[in-house]
């Protein structure tokens, strides 16, 4: 019995201390992103922040959660209720997640919404986000431990995120073909090389933020107690791949007012220097 209730603690315990790490990463990039976020919309950085707080305020809770229950089975110790926190904590960690999603809709939107005919690639990411809003407001409402109804929610809110990603993906691909068929070659790597380095991060953040999900999934429908050991990383880990998007967005932003200085600066260079040749050529 001891051992039966001693291993999901300790998984719990390893997954917290796992998610304390994946939280100090995403507190660098949140700071990084404050510093280097002049010029960007003030909405969308308070934002940011805000699912950062949420994602502060759930690693917190979890982390007293984990404390409570990892000693409530030691001698010496007083039991202490932990159950009253747990609607709290599905809350936050639902919140945060509908937040992080709201920028990936958002995306989607500003890279469809120039064209009227592509507008129904809006309405399918609309329709799958309402999904997922409206399957985490029942999971929060009307049940009042995880359960079953668990099981319909991450994939709903997986497919969700998926297909708004790809939707992103494939117009980004689309104009960095046009621009390939539209410029010379070097000007072309030039002007396509932000795209690249975005669609990659896209890739790569979908990628971390699933697997969490999928691993904790495939356990808890497998009943396997290490569940515990994923689910405190799920929040963090979609919180860190919507920060790495921002990062690589504010980076290439940066790269591209810099370069185009340069460019104007050389420009310049080049019109005082002619300048002054006609200047000297002048008395011949």
């Amino acid at each position: 019995m001891v051992v039966e209730t001693f291993w999901p603690d300790k998984f719990q315990l390893i997954g917290t201390t796992a998610s304390l790490v994946f939280y100090g990463i995403n507190f660098t990039l949140i700071v990084q992103l404050l510093l280097t976020s002049r010029g960007t919309r003030k909405w969308t950085t308070a934002a940011t922040f805000i699912s950062f707080l949420l994602a502060t305020a759930f690693e917190v809770l979890i982390s007293y959660i984990t404390y409570a229950t990892f000693f409530n089975h030691r001698p010496g110790f007083e039991p202490i209720d932990v159950k009253r926190f747990l609607l709290a904590l599905r809350s936050l960690g639902l919140v945060t997640t509908w937040v992080i999603d709201s920028f990936v809709l958002y995306q989607c939107f500003i890279v469809y919404s120039l064209y009227k005919k592509e507008l129904w690639a809006v309405a399918l990411s609309s329709l799958f986000f309402l999904s997922s809003l409206g399957s985490g407001i029942y999971l929060l409402t009307w049940t009042r431990d995880l359960g079953i109804q668990v099981l319909p929610h991450f994939p709903l809110c997986l497919v969700n995120k998926l297909i708004m990603t790809l939707l992103i993906i494939v117009k980004l691909l689309k104009h960095q073909r046009m621009l390939k068929r539209e410029f010379d070659v070097e000007k072309g790597k030039h002007l396509t090389r932000p795209y690249a380095a975005l669609i990659q991060i896209l890739v790569q953040s979908y990628a971390l933020h699933t697997s969490f999900s999928l691993v904790f999934l495939v356990l808890y429908m497998a009943k396997h107690e290490a569940w515990r050991l994923v689910l405190p990383n799920t929040v963090q880990a979609g919180l860190l791949s919507h920060l790495l998007v921002r990062f690589s967005v504010s980076r290439s932003t940066k790269e591209d007012s810099l370069n185009s200085e340069k460019e104007i600066h050389s420009m310049r260079f080049a019109h005082s220097r002619s300048s002054e040749w006609n200047i000297v050529e002048t008395p011949a």
